[in-house]
């Protein structure tokens, strides 16, 4: 009968404990900057929910992994190719959205000079 493994579920309880804190620490950070520069106080908080996320699915995605097939070359050149393209992708992703966001935001501005004008 294999052992049952108590370490595994306090060491996921710690690691989404720390997790949530940081988000919520973000959160009381960021809100009132986020507020006066994009117009929305939840977007960095939503920011992290969504990165949060994405690694919950890949720490599941390889938990039901056997950790020797990332040993064979095909699968650790996939896994390098995927960690070489992210950055430059998220990056460009990252500054696109910052643009509308702005463009959003000087929308809104000139819509309220224009009500404050008239």
């Amino acid at each position: 009968m294999p052992r049952r493994l108590e370490n595994d579920r306090w060491l996921f309880g710690v690691t989404m404990t720390l997790c949530l804190l940081g988000a919520v620490m973000i959160f009381s950070a960021s809100a009132i900057t986020a507020q006066h520069q994009y117009g929305h106080s939840y977007i960095f908080l939503l920011r992290q929910t969504v990165w949060l996320e994405v690694g919950l699915a890949g720490m599941f995605a390889l938990m039901r992994m056997d950790y020797h097939r990332l040993r064979e070359p095909a699968v650790r050149r996939i896994v390098e190719r995927l960690c070489g393209l992210s950055p430059a992708a998220i990056h460009e992703l990252a500054c696109y959205v910052d643009e509308l966001e702005r463009n959003d935001v000087l929308d809104q501005d000139r819509r309220i000079q224009h009500r404050v004008a008239q």
